[in-house]
């Protein structure tokens, strides 16, 4: 199925100071391209009851103290990773909808997004603040947290989140080309987001001498790690924790912290 064009903008594009990171330390967050990809995006924190129906397989929740805004990242099917931002008594379209988009069943073979309904849709769906195509940027979100720490002031407010790996290679990886990835609006609402790529993870891996394997698609996509979850602690600062294999066994997981570069 032909990638649908138009659901949002996925930019690479500098936003702030050009401090990298050091051995160790996942990046501050820059871009690694200037090239423009359709895409969106989620969140994480504990949750003890929701009244309402989860969107399926999510995968974090995370609250803006501000707007007291819950955010939850929810993994898609075949087409669509998506973050949406929580309701109550929401209805968030599955499996009428992936992400903006409508879900084809397609009877026994894989179903599909697509810009036209396959049959009768509900009124009054809610779509995902941020979502992203799954066949180019990634294969499953990882929610995050939004920042609330004081190491890295530029993303102060900002949803801070993982992709799990660009490349997969199935079955048995290593599965470790993994994103950090962030939402550009403060406090987003209603409106898709724009997300950004953090810099320098590639070479803050190959520096805590990690890095396994050569680049993919002719070196375009450097090695990093599988992004399996996010971290917060008491102080509001972002930890990234993943291995090399992608796989949920084996003794070689890392927690990273999200830092500047000490000077």
């Amino acid at each position: 199925m032909p990638r649908p064009e138009g659901t949002c903008r996925f930019r690479h594009t500098p936003t702030l100071p050009s401090s990298h990171t050091d051995p160790g330390e996942a990046s501050d967050g820059r871009h690694l391209s200037n090239k423009t990809y359709c895409v969106r995006w989620p969140l994480s924190q504990t949750v003890t009851h929701l009244d309402l129906p989860l969107p399926r397989k999510t995968s974090a929740f995370d609250t803006y103290m501000a707007t007291g805004d819950l955010l939850v990242g929810d993994v898609g099917q075949n087409d669509i990773e998506e973050v949406d931002r929580v309701v109550k008594g929401g209805n968030y379209g599955w499996n009428r909808k992936e992400g903006t988009l409508f879900f084809n069943i397609n009877g026994t073979d894989p179903g599909f997004a697509s810009p036209m309904p396959a049959g009768t849709v509900p009124p009054n769906l809610i779509d995902p603040i941020a979502q992203y195509d799954t066949h180019h940027e990634g294969h499953s979100v990882i929610g995050g947290f939004v920042y609330h720490g004081s190491r890295i002031p530029q993303l102060h407010g900002r949803y801070i989140f993982g992709e799990f790996s660009r490349i997969f290679n199935f079955p048995s990886g290593p599965h470790n080309f993994g994103r950090l990835l962030y939402l550009q609006q403060e406090h987003p609402r209603d409106h898709l987001q724009t997300i950004h790529d953090f810099s320098g993870f590639s070479e803050a891996i190959a520096a805590l001498g990690l890095s396994v394997g050569s680049g993919a698609c002719g070196g375009l996509f450097p090695p990093t790690l599988a992004v399996l979850g996010m971290g917060q602690d008491a102080s509001g600062e972002l930890y990234a924790l993943g291995n090399i294999s992608g796989l949920p066994f084996g003794t070689q997981g890392v927690v990273l912290r999200i830092a500047p570069k000490r000077s």
